[in-house]
């Protein structure tokens, strides 16, 4: 009797082994497989941050040169363009600008360039 009920025995310890063995094998890989996609995942969200910021910047640069598109369309703007980087005046005004030193230097005769100041 000993022998019969040892020999039934055996079989299923090595069948329970190698079933453990196999679920440990097949666990590795699953978190292997589910690792990857977390770190997949992580780039992805990192990249979609970036796209997000991009996009911020975008929309407010487009926002100001909406603005400055709108001031095309007001003539004071205009106007003070126009004095300040072409000079321009109004009929019946004079145009007053300062000299470069060297300029004025040369204008007085026989004066000092320190009293000039």
């Amino acid at each position: 009797m000993n022998s019969r009920s040892v020999e039934p025995t055996l079989p299923r310890k090595r069948k329970k082994r190698w079933g453990m063995i196999a679920f440990v094998v097949i666990a590795f890989f699953v978190a292997f497989y589910f690792g990857e996609r977390y770190i997949q995942y992580n780039n992805m969200q990192a990249e979609l941050a970036s796209y997000e910021q991009e996009l911020a910047q975008a929309e407010k640069r487009y926002a100001d040169l909406e603005k400055q598109k709108q001031l095309l369309y007001d003539d004071s703007y205009l106007e003070t363009l126009a004095r300040a980087n072409l000079g321009m005046v109004r009929e019946g005004e004079t145009l007053v600008s300062p000299m470069e030193e060297n300029a004025a230097v040369q204008e007085q005769d026989g004066v000092d360039s320190q009293n000039i100041h």
